[in-house]
């Protein structure tokens, strides 16, 4: 399973990749929605996961999703956020995880991603 990471914190990057990449994912890693798009491009990405703020303006991982629904329906779509009131914000994400969160919770989304439809 392909898994990109979003984020523009390297620290939080870093951790997901090692988490995951033991799990035995192949893990691509954008730190900007210019490089994720443009990975989603190139890439067969199965999971999007995002923060919301990618330090480009508060709804950047938003429109994220946004464009992600539209011109890579398949991929399953995560959105990461310390702040509650993101999940009522975007209805594009198939799942929205609240920071900080126990990397089982991802685990355990990412493993039932086959039963959610696009």
């Amino acid at each position: 399973m392909n898994i990109l990471i979003v984020d523009d914190e390297e620290l939080m990057i870093r951790a997901l990749c090692r988490h995951l990449k033991f799990e035995s994912y192949k893990v691509f890693t954008a730190n900007d929605t210019s490089r994720a798009k443009q990975m989603l491009s190139e890439e067969s990405i199965d999971v999007l996961l995002t923060d919301m703020d990618l330090g480009e303006g508060s709804q950047h991982g938003r429109s994220l999703l946004e464009w992600t629904s539209t011109h890579s329906p398949t991929t399953k779509r995560i959105l990461m956020s310390g702040l509650v009131y993101h999940a009522q914000q975007a209805p594009e994400a198939h799942h929205v995880l609240q920071k900080p969160f126990p990397i089982t919770a991802l685990k355990t989304f990412i493993n039932s991603t086959s039963d959610i439809a696009a």
